[in-house]
């Protein structure tokens, strides 16, 4: 739902064209990253838990905080793989540039 959303605010603000073809620009690298992030968020939420064991509040918070960075971490490759997908023709740079 928010794919759209996004993509359409995401080219207004580049001052690119915005019809309804392109709001699903980048739908398969999005949604392939958010999965890796949900995966990554699940599997080091278990792991850093098991190691740090929190009791109080503030260490589960800090766990917490670890677990969304890694996450983030983990994920990224998809953001750049989205970022190459929605560049234009015509200035589009090759994926190791």
């Amino acid at each position: 739902i928010m794919l759209p959303v996004t993509n359409y605010r995401f080219r207004k603000s580049m001052g690119w064209e915005v019809n309804a073809a392109l709001l699903y620009q980048a739908y398969i690298p999005t949604v392939a990253r958010d999965i890796i992030y949900g995966w990554g968020r699940g599997i080091m939420a278990g792991v850093l838990n098991s190691a740090i064991a929190p009791e109080t509040f503030t260490q589960k918070a800090g766990v917490f905080g670890l677990t969304i960075f890694a996450a983030c971490i983990i994920s990224s490759p998809g953001n750049e793989w989205r970022g190459y997908t929605l560049q234009p023709p015509d200035r589009k740079l090759p994926f190791f540039e």
